[in-house]
């Protein structure tokens, strides 16, 4: 009996313990799929990104919709087996780019110096990602009154650039 136990803990130990963890993936291995949804021109609305699998028939792995104007990073979804496998950080450096570059676009007096999300408390990635590099803040921004966290744009992007 005392056998079966020590048998069953040295199991349940190798495979939470000594378990490898899962392959990280690229976004570039994924098709991406653009929508915008406002009016003007690409930066006054928003963007959404959705990324599928390259199966017949594809499967929607995520997607990330943001505002290029005021770097809000609006919704964010990455499906749960695809998560803490790279992709997520890959996305939100995708779309800081393209935060940054509508930013260039914009009068001076129109441009922000931040990327943001709504988000709650505590949040598994927007408090860890980059080391910590977004900071929870309330509110995330003046447009808004909810909580959530910001970062510095040019911050995040020479951390995404360094990272990736």
């Amino acid at each position: 009996m005392l056998t079966r136990a020590w048998t069953a803990a040295a199991a349940l130990q190798q495979r939470f313990w000594n378990r490898t963890p899962p392959e990280p993936l690229r976004l570039r291995d994924f098709a991406k799929k653009v929508q915008f949804y406002g009016v003007h021109h690409f930066w006054y609305g928003d963007v959404r990104w959705t990324y599928e699998t390259r199966d017949d028939p594809p499967k929607e792995v995520g997607y990330i919709q943001f505002a290029p104007d005021s770097g809000q990073i609006g919704l964010f979804f990455l499906d749960t087996p695809f998560q803490n496998r790279g992709l997520g950080k890959q996305m939100l450096a995708e779309a800081t780019a393209n935060i940054h570059e509508a930013q260039l676009l914009l009068p001076a007096e129109d441009r922000t110096h931040k990327v943001w999300a709504v988000t709650t408390d505590n949040h598994p990635f927007w408090s860890n990602v980059w080391g910590s590099v977004f900071r929870p803040v309330n509110p995330a921004s003046p447009r808004v009154t909810g909580s959530g966290y910001s970062a510095d744009l040019d911050r995040v992007l020479h951390i995404s650039k360094e990272t990736a």
